[in-house]
């Protein structure tokens, strides 16, 4: 890998083109070092910005004690306090697709469906988005309305073809 800030000082490099691709070589070095570029253009709809999430909530779940909601918009899953305090983004994947949120009866837990490595796959982690468990299902396919037990030990849910599944 090469570090473009690492260029001052003594060493030399010959920058160059190939292909339609940038190399950095090192005198010295076996092989040149393929430079990774990127440019943003400077479009409104590329920059970082902030956006309203209430036009694209595709699922939500109330906490046992009603303090919080759990929401799944634009692809990450958020929990949002009641009265006062501020939303907090517990997946923050870019890419990924977080949907179909469900808060466990006793509390502990939030579960969801994401795409993260290819397929969906079931997460359960705590309202902090922090100690995941993964459960990859088999012959993967999209899954629907994750319906925790009463006693939060097992979860429901239900694929395409409307099989019933219980993790």
């Amino acid at each position: 890998e090469f570090d473009c800030k690492n260029m001052e000082g003594d060493q030399q490099h010959l920058i160059f083109e190939n292909g339609g691709y940038l190399y950095a070589y090192t005198p010295g070095a076996m092989q040149p070092v393929k430079l990774s570029i990127q440019v943003d253009g400077d479009f409104p709809w590329i920059r970082p910005h902030w956006t309203s999430i209430e036009k694209n909530i595709e699922s939500y779940a109330i906490s046992p004690n009603g303090m919080w909601v759990a929401m799944g918009a634009r692809g990450d899953v958020f929990t949002i306090p009641a009265k006062k305090g501020d939303a907090r983004n517990i997946t923050s994947t870019q890419g990924i697709a977080d949907r179909s949120v469900a808060w466990s009866p006793d509390g502990k837990s939030i579960s969801w469906f994401s795409d993260e490595g290819g397929e969906y796959q079931l997460i359960i982690a705590d309202q902090f988005g922090k100690e995941k468990k993964k459960i990859a299902i088999a012959n993967p396919t999209f899954y629907y309305h994750p319906t925790w037990s009463p006693d939060s030990r097992y979860l429901s849910f239900y694929n395409e073809s409307r099989t019933l599944w219980i993790v």
